[in-house]
């Protein structure tokens, strides 16, 4: 894929991400259908003091991608970081040798952080195009 397409897909799907401050729908709808899902009650609460942090460097530029795309509609200046655990008020992209297919990823969202596990930057890449089924941000 010639590079200049993916950053406009990247940015593109970034967009989705907006949607994070919309409530849950009653029901999923991600394409593909995940293995597994479940909903829990509650929400992240994204505030001018929240940071988005990232445990290696091929996670940086989805992390840094989704700082950027927020700060239009947000208003805030979101700290980029490399971190190895996540912390309270963070948005978290960590590559891990989990079991998941290239493009996989396992989300988590609790009303203290959000935590996006991927074995490859693409698999976070879709984990954050797909956060908006969920009710993440109010």
């Amino acid at each position: 894929m010639n590079q200049s397409v993916f950053y406009t897909f990247l940015q593109s799907s970034l967009l989705l991400f907006s949607l994070l401050l919309t409530p849950l729908c009653a029901a999923l709808q991600i394409t593909p259908k995940p293995l597994s899902a479940s909903v829990g009650n509650g929400h992240f609460n994204l505030t001018h003091d929240s940071k988005i942090t990232f445990n290696q460097q091929q996670a940086q530029r989805v992390a840094q991608q989704l700082a950027t795309f927020l700060r239009s509609p947000t208003g805030y200046q979101l700290p980029v970081s490399q971190a190895d655990s996540t912390t309270k008020n963070s948005i978290a992209f960590k590559i891990v040798d989990a079991p998941l297919s290239q493009e996989g990823y396992a989300l988590s969202v609790t009303p203290e952080r959000v935590e996006i596990q991927a074995n490859t930057a693409t698999g976070l890449f879709w984990g954050c195009s797909h956060c908006d089924n969920y009710s993440l941000l109010r």
